[in-house]
């Protein structure tokens, strides 16, 4: 492509400089993938920010938010807890106790409970005294 066949390089704009026309543009916006792909894209944006967002106010809320390291906390569930819940919260903390929905772990780093309060499926953290 010579500069001469088509104007300036240098004064094109970056797309047409590799050879997408207006016409090229309009049809790759109008594949419905684009647009799935899009919309997945900002669904998933948004549950990440809800997400961090609720983290923060349930830990807000249990006073636990500039909490020191390592804490011991009560953990509420908004289900019973299941295998993939207990592996999830053994590796966050020690398990000391399970009864239906509630969970107690012991020495839970700061950064680790803030990425537990993130999941959906937890309703409430609260401080707890430990054994």
């Amino acid at each position: 492509m010579s500069p001469s066949a088509t104007g300036s390089l240098l004064s094109s704009a970056p797309i047409e400089a590799i050879g997408m026309t207006a016409t090229a543009r309009r049809s790759w916006l109008g594949l419905p993938a684009v647009w799935v792909t899009a919309v997945l894209l900002v669904l998933w944006l948004g549950f990440e920010t809800w997400s961090s967002f609720e983290a923060e106010r349930k830990l807000r809320a249990a006073g636990l938010a500039d909490a020191g390291d390592p804490v011991n906390v009560e953990v509420i569930l908004a289900i019973s807890a299941e295998q993939f819940h207990m592996t999830l919260l053994q590796d966050v903390g020690r398990l000391v106790g399970v009864d239906a929905r509630h969970v107690l772990l012991m020495d839970v780093p700061r950064e680790a409970l803030r990425s537990l309060a993130r999941n959906y499926w937890v309703l409430a953290v609260r401080p707890w005294a430990g054994r």
